[in-house]
């Protein structure tokens, strides 16, 4: 598996950098799956993160305010049984079909799930190229998380978010063509 990453502060726009990415990755024909995470709000006030399967457009709540629970980052409660069936179908399916595989994010709700990495890794690891969102605090640990090298890191910054889709999808088609 190969391990490309953005990174980037809250807001910087990573998840519009991987969703632009993936439409321009299924224009140009290469087989892409995964998800994305979207922030819910209601009134102007966030009150949670919602996952998006990419292929089916299926979602469901990874975390929630105002949810009773013991798996907690903040004030947010990860709701694991809804994210789990989720991913677990994402991940099934990418194994079968893509070449690209996208996770937005890993972070600490998403490993709330003692599931979450395994199911990863072994669905992933054969000759598949894994573009994800990382938070930041993790990135230092991203070898121990994923039991590979990362191939690249970029940073999300309002001056490159713009390009970056182009640039990703570059260094996607160079890998896919030297397999």
């Amino acid at each position: 598996m190969k391990v490309l990453l953005l990174t980037g502060l809250p807001g910087s726009g990573k998840t519009t950098v991987i969703l632009s990415t993936f439409e321009i990755l299924k224009r140009r024909g290469i087989s892409v799956d995964g998800f994305v995470t979207q922030e819910v709000k209601e009134g102007g006030r966030r009150i949670g993160f919602k996952a998006v399967d990419l292929t089916s457009g299926d979602s469901c709540w990874l975390a929630k305010v105002g949810v009773e629970g013991k798996n907690r980052v903040g004030k947010y409660t990860v709701l694991l049984q809804e994210f789990e069936g989720l991913f677990v179908r994402v991940f099934n399916r990418a194994e079968r079909a893509a070449s690209v595989v996208v996770v937005d994010e890993i972070g600490p709700m998403e490993l709330k799930s003692r599931l979450f990495l395994p199911v990863l890794k072994e669905k992933l690891v054969k000759g598949k190229i894994l573009l994800a969102t990382m938070h930041r605090s993790l990135l230092t640990s991203a070898h121990d998380l994923l039991g590979e090298e990362v191939y690249k890191i970029w940073e999300v910054i309002p001056a490159n978010r713009e390009r970056l889709p182009e640039l990703i999808v570059g260094e996607i088609e160079r890998l896919i063509s030297a397999k």
